[in-house]
């Protein structure tokens, strides 16, 4: 009986534990090419028609093609937020939405606007 009521206790801990929200990716799927899909006006969400990119280097480098983030910098990443750094000043601020292998989802605020936008990894 006290073995059951050990196992039943355990096992809810570990479920309670668990956050559905959260994930886990190798860093490797995060080097590469993102695009700029979406950009945050106005309260609501709108496709973007311009071709910004930004790619994450295995060195811990990034480029970024476009207006807000134009130019190369340092990034860091633990979990599901990635910091971007330019000339050592944060500069934008990833949180992770998704990740399935080597397609994800990020919403990203750059500053010092506080410009929202999503980017996508295909």
């Amino acid at each position: 009986m006290k073995k059951t009521l050990f196992i039943l206790t355990l096992t809810s801990l570990i479920l309670l534990g668990c956050n559905k929200d959260e994930f886990s990716y190798a860093m490797e799927d995060l080097y590469g090419k993102w695009d700029w899909t979406e950009t945050y006006v106005d309260k609501q969400w709108v496709e973007s028609n311009e071709a910004y990119t930004i790619a994450f280097n295995s060195n811990g480098t990034f480029v970024g093609d476009g207006n807000f983030l134009d130019g190369k910098g340092t990034y860091s990443a633990k979990g599901k937020t990635i910091i971007l750094y330019v000339n050592s000043q944060e500069a934008a601020k990833f949180e992770i939405k998704s990740f399935d292998g080597k397609k994800g989802k990020a919403e990203v605020i750059v500053k010092p606007d506080n410009v929202r936008v999503r980017l996508e990894r295909w």
